[in-house]
């Protein structure tokens, strides 16, 4: 039976023996039959996201098509590829208020939700004593 482990690799710097080292990553969310990670505040933002960028996939494929130089067809595709853009953009807004991005953010009753966001000093001191592997106290 053999045990597959991911390692990360530093390639320029070696932590001193006894030190240790803090990593913040981010994974993509997973959406199948059996899973969803996208928490339930967060879906109706993300559906709209995803609207809106079909919608400018849309546009963009209509945007390559040419008239026929015989007047036997009748779609007006120019017209198609701005009604699409025309969608994404409306889309966009309205994932950017989701996100307390858009023009109508912070209006207050009726406007777009603010996006959370909390700034605060975090100024941990280790109860043994230990300083911060990047961020030494005498550099703060």
């Amino acid at each position: 039976m053999s045990t597959v482990a991911t390692f990360i690799r530093f390639r320029t710097f070696v932590p001193a023996s006894g030190k240790k080292a803090r990593l913040l990553y981010i994974v993509p969310h997973t959406l199948n039959d059996t899973t969803n990670t996208i928490p339930d505040n967060d879906t109706e933002a993300v559906i709209t996201l995803t609207a809106g960028l079909c919608f400018w996939a849309l546009a963009a494929k209509f945007a390559q098509t040419t008239n026929p130089s015989i007047d036997a067809d009748v779609i007006d595709y120019q017209r198609k590829s701005d009604t699409y853009a025309a969608l994404a953009k409306e889309k966009f807004s309205q994932y950017a208020n989701f996100m307390g991005m858009g023009s109508d953010s912070g209006k207050g009753a009726g406007g777009a939700a603010q996006a959370g966001t909390i700034m605060k000093e975090f100024d941990i001191v280790y109860p043994w004593g230990e300083d911060y592997l990047t961020h030494p106290s005498n550099q703060r």
